[in-house]
């Protein structure tokens, strides 16, 4: 679990929330909500919703609400329409009209729109790999295929923290968006699991990446051999934070790092060249030629492409790192 957070809100996302306001209006004047192929009507209970957002700035509080005030929003809005809580809390069972109508008006309309700016998130927040498990990287590039019809855009996937199909009025709240890889999104991660239940924790409430911790282990001989270096050590995930117990679970983080013992090998043959005589001479060679002094240890991180100021900017990067640091301090 790596901690994510933004700068400032995108100029682009508030632009959003104004559109997105006066949709709402809209909505609540004429009483209908989509065009004429798939409009519905809007209930009374979702016209005073409608009248709540409007009011004292709702909409933007609701829209751009820190990770951890989100739970208290949910709270004060079940509290004035129970009807949600029932909805979130049975989603097997038939739905309200309020219910309906905000999956209409924040998922339909609403996230699902070509101008939501879901490129710009995850760019906003400089991402290059899933916070959830730091393991895949994320693209955020736009592809713009022509076909004869119009462009298509793909945009990078976002994770809805709190399930849009259980929250649909929090589905284009900023910090329920979760840029993340399509295994901790997809069935064999988060997309299944009940997130009420398991008391996940968003990677935006994170103050650091200290909570999940990986180490080499030695389970047989062969350790210093290349070729027998895997069947002589196995990756161990340490849990210093106990509240990270439903990530590591739900997100397979265990297991799946088990299967990380090629890039802990690539670790291992990198820190033994700072006791090569050969490369430190390379390394100082190459640093007369461009007349400053270069530090081995960081350059060999430079050439592993860790950068530990910002685990976000290179996948398995918390996990080099936590291994880099393991051999430096003879612990292996």
């Amino acid at each position: 679990m790596i901690p994510i957070s933004f700068n400032s809100v995108p100029i682009e996302y508030v632009r959003f929330i104004q559109k997105f306001r006066k949709k709402i209006q809209g909505w609540y004047t004429s009483g209908v909500m989509g065009n004429a192929k798939a409009k519905i009507y809007v209930c009374q209970d979702c016209k005073l919703f409608f009248k709540l957002l409007l009011s004292k700035d709702h909409l933007k509080t609701i829209m751009t609400a820190k990770a951890s005030d989100l739970p208290r929003i949910i709270e004060i809005v079940e509290s004035k329409f129970p009807q949600l809580k029932n909805d979130r809390e049975h989603p097997n069972d038939e739905h309200s009209e309020l219910y309906t109508c905000l999956c209409k008006a924040f998922n339909t309309l609403g996230y699902s729109d070509p101008e939501f700016p879901n490129y710009i998130i995850t760019k906003s927040l400089d991402l290059k790999a899933c916070p959830y498990c730091n393991q895949v990287e994320i693209y955020c590039n736009k592809v713009i295929a022509e076909d004869d019809r119009q462009n298509t855009i793909k945009d990078s996937e976002l994770d809805h923290f709190y399930p849009k199909s259980r929250v649909p009025y929090l589905a284009v709240s900023l910090f329920n968006l979760v840029p993340s890889c399509s295994t901790c999104n997809g069935g064999n991660g988060k997309h299944t699991s009940d997130i009420y239940a398991e008391r996940l924790v968003n990677p935006f409430t994170l103050k650091n990446a200290n909570g999940l911790e990986f180490k080499l282990d030695i389970v047989g001989d062969g350790l210093l051999n290349i070729k027998t270096f895997n069947q002589a050590c196995d990756i161990q995930t340490i849990t210093n934070d106990q509240t990270l117990v439903p990530n590591r679970k739900i997100f397979k983080i265990k297991g799946r790092y088990k299967n990380e013992l090629d890039r802990a090998k690539d670790v291992w043959i990198s820190h033994k060249k700072i006791e090569s005589k050969g490369y430190i001479m390379a390394v100082s060679e190459l640093s007369e030629q461009i007349g400053e002094e270069i530090n081995i240890s960081q350059w060999l991180n430079h050439e592993l492409h860790i950068d530990s100021s910002n685990y976000n900017n290179a996948k398995l990067s918390k996990f080099v790192m936590d291994i880099w640091k393991q051999l430096d301090d003879n612990s292996l």
